[in-house]
């Protein structure tokens, strides 16, 4: 047992020593650290190796590349829920998304208030292939869905025209989108009843995703306020889907 037992505590040796050595791509050191936990922040360093934060603590930087953060706050990265910088997706200057880096968002949803596209596998092939700054996290559009299917015809779907419009979302949720949105306050999304919307998360919500909704009002424009967060609140009842309202607000002195 004599020759594996000094084996195995060279390699253990070994594991120790390589721990022990500052073998990190990054070191940032010196700042305020606020973990997401509430509780105070805290002063340490943060290795890194990779895309992985490895160690917080007492770090001796060694060959890495050190940033000082010496009275600056590090936080994990925020994530805004409701953005429409899918606008800029196509636009080579605004890739790189400086506001939301600068602000320390990393990771961005997209696709809301309906306007979010089905073909979501090569929204994010192009993404990968161009870069965007922020991780980004993206909503099928019904409204997209709809003009996609019926234009914009103020009416109910046929059978036919409701099986095509959840075959997008299926194509959607397939591709990678996180769920559905709804802007039922503009056209087309306006003309769809809540059926048709129950129809469509009920798909949804057979691969895990999520509701969001620019509800059909928020103010006194056409059914009101109260009735446009009942409708909201009515689809993620009857389905069981996570509802997330884009604007919940009163809007005007009306309401």
């Amino acid at each position: 047992m004599r020759k594996p037992l000094i084996t195995l505590i060279l390699l253990a040796s070994l594991v120790l020593l390589n721990q022990c050595t500052n073998d990190y791509d990054i070191v940032i050191s010196g700042g305020s650290i606020y973990d997401g936990s509430m509780e105070k922040a805290y002063i340490a360093d943060i290795g890194i190796v990779g895309d992985e934060i490895v160690k917080i603590g007492n770090i001796k930087p060694g060959n890495a590349t050190l940033i000082d953060a010496s009275g600056l706050a590090l936080a994990p990265g925020f994530i805004d829920m409701h953005t429409h910088c899918d606008r800029a997706f196509n636009i080579p200057g605004l890739l790189a998304a400086e506001n939301y880096l600068s602000q320390g968002v990393t990771t961005v949803v997209t696709g809301n208030c309906g306007g979010g596209t089905y073909d979501v596998e090569e929204t994010y092939r192009r993404l990968d292939s161009t870069g965007f700054g922020p991780n980004v996290v993206h909503l099928a559009g019904h409204n997209t869905i709809r003009r996609a299917v019926m234009g914009m015809e103020d009416r109910e779907p046929t059978e036919d025209e409701l099986e095509e419009m959840k075959a997008l979302a299926k194509k959607a949720m397939e591709g990678g989108a996180a769920g559905f949105s709804t802007g039922l306050f503009y056209a087309p999304g306006s003309y769809a009843e809540t059926d048709e919307v129950i129809e469509i998360a009920k798909l949804v919500h057979e691969y895990g995703g999520i509701y969001a909704t620019h509800m059909r009002d928020e103010s006194s424009y056409s059914v009101g306020l109260m009735e446009g967060l009942k409708e909201a609140l009515k689809v993620a009842e009857e389905v069981g889907i996570p509802l997330q309202i884009s604007h919940i607000k009163a809007l005007g002195k009306p309401v």
